[in-house]
C-alpha cells in the first residue's frame, strides 16, 4: 500500500465523479477524526453547471491535487521509506 495524497479540512475527494467515472480505483483511510460533509452526485453536478465560479474554483483545486499526486508518485519511487515518512509527517 502506498499513500498518494493527503486531504485536510481544505480539501475534497471524488475527482473521478467529476469526469463521469463511477468505478472506484482507490480507497480512502481516515487517520485523524473530524467533520466531513457529503454532497450527493446529482446536487454536486447541478451546482457545477449552475455556478461557473464554483466550477473554476474546483478545477483550480484539482489541478493542484494532480500536481501533488504526481509529486508523491515520484517521491514514492525515488526516496527511502524514512524520507517518505518525514515528508508525510510534514504534511500531517
Amino acid at each position: 500500500m502506498i499513500e498518494i495524497a493527503m486531504v485536510g479540512s481544505e480539501g475534497s475527494l471524488g475527482l473521478l465523479q467529476i469526469f463521469q467515472s463511477f468505478q472506484t480505483v482507490n480507497w480512502t483511510q481516515v487517520f485523524i477524526g473530524g467533520t466531513a460533509t457529503h454532497i450527493g452526485r446529482h446536487l454536486f453536478e447541478k451546482n457545477i453547471r449552475r455556478h461557473s465560479s464554483f466550477q473554476l474554483m474546483l478545477f483550480a483545486y484539482y489541478r493542484t491535487r494532480i500536481r501533488q499526486i504526481s509529486q508523491r508518485a515520484v517521491c514514492n519511487a525515488c526516496y527511502l521509506i524514512e524520507q517518505r515518512f518525514c515528508s508525510w509527517l510534514l504534511m500531517l
